[in-house]
């Protein structure tokens, strides 16, 4: 398996040949193959930046067959003698290697770190991202407002950040970015509490920005995955030079034509209705979402790649964002975002998110604290979790959350390693919920009521805990006791109701009982979400379940055509152009 490491801090894994050119799916850039990438430690060679476009460390082969072999056949050399030369021969080879890696790592230091006028760096725990115990919340306790009334220009913020979450329900990563005012945002990452990591390596902001229009906002919502988008304002709250705008997402993942094709869903239907009847009223259950150019390159020209996985601050599916605007001027501009419950600003974590391999390799050497410019700070692990210390110096975001599968034993095995060594501990708490949430289920009550003995007030959480669920055990019936697990979901459901009176929060609770098997209980909470408002193709998908069971063709019929409707209202569905290949396999597949 070949590897190879971009510029732009994409690390890819191939079943390519070493030597062979790929291309990288982020950037474009084209990559040289090498049989295995060597991590910082083990470095012995860098190509210089301003020569390659590409980030490769190769690895250094010593071909052993090259070695002086001892001269057994000469005359009077005893056994012993022979094997003295050997041993020697052998140690002043590898004395030659280690010296020559020696300087290797030290030109690297010297001239990675901007050249002569730089003094080589060394270890220094003096300069390291150092974690404050606090239980202060920047946004996470903040009593939001429904309007900004106080502001005589409240209606226009109102208007613009409408506009950004519209965009955002369109799942278009490119078009939601490009509302971000480059240079408010470049302001923000290039200050201080801004990237230490983007100010230290001068990475073009604007590189950074289109680093993040190539994959989804919370990195795992893939276009035509997801059955409904819906993205609301949820609260205000006005600082002194700034305007903060609570944003609420929810991304429900289901793929409506795998749905409409499946035997399940057939075998229920074809019970009633012919395949006819069924084509007429819901043939465009099938149709397919649209995607930008850049968002095909990043979810299809993938062959013969194994990425990495694609992380993101903001949480998977459902979850808060912040977004910033700068009130200090006539025009009001998005230059900033907060995530929560991470509570990090965007301009913090833009560096390390979109760079991972490249600050992983720059950790293992950090500058002299002379050189640490007053007011910064060099940042810590940043993830869904926070910024935050840890022994292993990795995200934990990528196996709780990201990852295409729960987390094995040997991962939470890990995790529960490192758990005891982060910092701040609310950080650590968030870790400690998210792994019960995933692997420990019997601990995760009372972790759950430790966490809010500490932070009562803390919605960020109980957003976790809404996407945890989403991301792990939406998609079928739960093994797990109500009263022992999926009580902590809903009973996080109902504070974030009690917070922002979201019908959104009503649609979760109704999954999370029909997971446990009480029907009954999740069939109110949609009658509740209707009367609200709000549906979902969850939503449609138990209530024609519901008319079948009851041998209602006409509810059936009706809500099929409901259906149909909804998602042909959903951003970037288009009806079906040429629907004759989804009526033969419709026609195959009914079963009368």
């Amino acid at each position: 398996m070949g590897r190879a490491i971009c510029r732009c801090g994409q690390q890819l894994r191939t079943s390519a040949k070493s030597g062979s050119q790929i291309q990288c799916p982020r950037c474009e850039a084209w990559l040289t193959v090498v049989e295995k990438v060597l991590y910082p430690n083990r470095v012995l060679e860098q190509k210089r930046l301003d020569q390659e476009p590409d980030l490769l460390l190769h690895r250094t082969h010593f071909d052993e067959a090259t070695q002086t072999a001892p001269e057994s056949n000469q005359p009077n050399q005893s056994v012993a003698n022979r094997r003295t030369r050997s041993a020697t021969s052998s140690w002043v080879l590898f004395a030659f290697v280690l010296l020559v890696a020696t300087l290797g790592a030290v030109l690297w230091a010297y001239w990675g770190l901007g050249g002569s006028d730089k003094k080589v760096a060394s270890v220094d725990n003096s300069v390291a991202f150092k974690a404050t115990d606090s239980k202060q919340l920047d946004w996470g306790q903040i009593d939001w407002q429904d309007h900004l009334e106080a502001n005589p220009n409240g209606k226009q913020v109102e208007q613009v950040a409408s506009k950004i979450a519209e965009t955002g329900r369109l799942l278009d990563p490119v078009r939601f970015w490009e509302q971000l005012d480059l240079t408010g945002f470049e302001k923000k990452v290039l200050s201080p509490g801004g990237s230490f990591l983007a100010y230290q390596e001068k990475i073009p902001v604007k590189q950074i920005v289109d680093g993040m229009k190539t994959f989804p906002v919370e990195a795992l919502s893939k276009p035509n995955a997801i059955a409904s988008s819906k993205w609301d304002l949820m609260g205000f709250y006005q600082g002194p030079e700034s305007i903060g705008v609570l944003v609420r997402y929810f991304h429900e993942p289901l793929d409506l034509s795998k749905l409409a094709m499946s035997e399940s869903w057939i075998s229920g239907l074809s019970q009633m209705l012919s395949v006819n009847e069924y084509f007429n009223v819901a043939k465009d259950l099938c149709a397919r979402r649209g995607t930008s150019g850049i968002n095909q390159n990043f979810f299809e020209k993938k062959q013969g790649l194994q990425d990495p996985t694609v992380e993101s601050i903001f949480t998977p599916y459902f979850g808060y964002m912040v977004l910033i605007f700068d009130s200090s001027r006539d025009r009001f501009q998005w230059i900033d975002a907060v995530a929560i419950p991470s509570e990090v600003r965007l301009s913090r974590a833009c560096g390390i998110i979109l760079q991972k391999d490249w600050y992983a390799f720059r950790k293992k050497t950090t500058i002299e604290p002379e050189q640490t410019p007053s007011g910064w700070g060099i940042e810590g692990v940043i993830d869904v979790f926070g910024e935050y210390e840890s022994r292993d110096e990795q995200s934990l975001g990528s196996d709780l959350l990201f990852g295409e599968t729960r987390p094995d034993g040997e991962a939470v095995a890990r995790i529960d390693r490192s758990i005891p060594g982060i910092s701040p501990s609310r950080s650590r708490d968030l870790v400690s919920v998210a792994l019960s949430a995933t692997s420990n289920y019997g601990l995760l009550k009372a972790r759950v009521a430790d966490y809010r003995k500490n932070y009562p007030k803390d919605t960020g959480l109980d957003s976790l805990l809404i996407s945890l669920w989403l991301r792990h055990h939406s998609s079928g019936r739960t093994g797990m006791t109500f009263d022992d697990f999926g009580s902590v979901f809903v009973d996080a459901a109902d504070r974030l109701y009690q917070r922002y009176k979201d019908p959104v929060l009503v649609d979760i609770k109704a999954r999370i009982f029909w997971s446990h098997g009480l029907v009954q209980d999740s069939d109110d909470q949609l009658v509740i979400s209707e009367r609200l408002g709000n549906t979902s193709a969850f939503f449609f998908q138990r209530q024609i379940e519901g008319a079948i069971e009851r041998n209602d063709k006409a509810a059936t019929l009706s809500y099929l055509t409901k259906f149909n409707t909804f998602w042909l209202g959903q951003p970037g569905v288009a009806i079906e152009l040429d629907p004759n290949s989804t009526w033969k396999n419709l026609q195959r597949n009914w079963k009368n």
